[in-house]
């Protein structure tokens, strides 16, 4: 799947890569990680802008201009092993966690080539 057609279907709005540095020290760490965006409207924020996100708190966090974001965690194959629901100001439903799960073990593709 593409990045775009991951957008797509989970209607966000911005989808960023971030490797993780201590991946090459420590086998047992992400890969990377897919950080998915939905916007508030008329908000102009991206996740470059954001200061503090921890990719392993399970508590949500607030981030002001952004309605929902999705973390899909990235293994050593470059396949989605997990994810977060990082933040929501809206309900999570057992609808929004069963589509989450359909990307268990899918890869996305990032332009031409899968990503390093």
């Amino acid at each position: 799947m593409t990045k775009e057609e991951l957008l797509q279907q989970l209607y966000m709005d911005e989808i960023t890569y971030v490797s993780n540095p201590y991946f090459y020290i420590r086998d047992y760490e992400d890969k990377g990680v897919y950080v998915l965006i939905k916007k508030e409207k008329d908000q102009d924020i991206s996740y470059l802008d954001l200061k503090e996100v921890c990719f392993e708190c399970p508590d949500m966090e607030r981030h002001k201009g952004i309605f929902k974001m999705i973390l899909f965690h990235v293994n050593e194959q470059k396949e989605i092993y997990k994810y977060t629901i990082a933040s929501s100001k809206e309900k999570v439903m057992r609808s929004d966690v069963l589509k989450y799960e359909n990307y268990i073990g899918m890869k996305v593709e990032w332009g031409e080539l899968y990503l390093n």
